[in-house]
């Protein structure tokens, strides 16, 4: 057992520092959660970090953004748990997390009531008791990154939305720049529905399954957290 960083968090750190993942892998990562009939609804999410409470490297939390409008948030809310696969194709490594899910929303978005969490939240709650300015982490991401383009992906219809045909993308907003950088009331404008529209999803993992598939013999971790220090044991692969 161990009340540091957890090692499948260190050894995630290490897969992503080695060249051939760098080279090979693209940043997404597979995100399952489920809808109101009980189906799997799965998609890709980008890599944005990994952040924990002060003082509480064994709790880490997965931190995505998303446009609120989309119904992997939604879902998150209402049924408050995901599960991410992560895989390196370069070091042969997949990582599996499951955990308890939250959405964060601009003040002005109501999502309805939460579903019920069974799972304890310790490294969320314990955020909110050191008042972690969330809303400055959701103007920190939205700004992250030079891609004009997606940041205006925010300010279309909502996604999902039926469409007369492709030629109507055109008609939509192109490009919005970084905070700050606004050039006029029409920028402003578009940033703050931007914003509106954003939203982050967190995941406070619980358990990680490690799979190291470049050995011979294959090795399989599991890893499952008891309170606020973290169990592994090996597995079959």
């Amino acid at each position: 057992m161990t009340s540091g960083a957890p090692r499948w968090q260190t050894a995630m750190a290490n897969s992503l520092s080695l060249p051939e993942n760098n080279k090979e892998y693209n940043g997404g990562i597979q995100m399952a959660t489920l809808d109101d009939d009980g189906i799997p609804r799965v998609r890709t999410v980008g890599y944005r970090q990994i952040l924990h409470p002060q003082g509480s490297p064994n709790l880490p939390v997965f931190v995505f953004s998303t446009d609120v409008r989309m119904q992997k948030a939604l879902q998150m809310r209402t049924h408050p748990y995901a599960e991410l696969v992560w895989w390196f194709r370069g070091s042969s490594e997949q990582y599996r997390v499951t955990g308890v899910a939250r959405v964060i929303t601009s003040p002005n978005i109501d999502l309805g009531p939460g579903g019920l969490v069974r799972e304890e939240s310790l490294a969320l709650d314990a955020l909110d008791k050191q008042g972690y300015d969330w809303s400055m982490k959701m103007r920190e991401l939205y700004s992250e990154g030079s891609d004009d383009g997606l940041r205006a992906s925010l300010n279309r219809p909502p996604p999902g939305t039926r469409i007369p045909s492709y030629q109507t993308a055109k008609e939509w907003v192109q490009e919005v720049p970084k905070l700050g950088l606004a050039k006029d009331d029409a920028d402003r404008r578009n940033q703050e529905e931007g914003l509106r529209n954003c939203a982050l999803l967190l995941v406070e993992p619980f358990e990680v399954d490690w799979c190291e598939l470049a050995l011979r013999p294959h090795k399989r971790t599991k890893f499952r957290r008891q309170g606020d220090t973290w169990e592994e044991w090996p597995v079959v692969p």
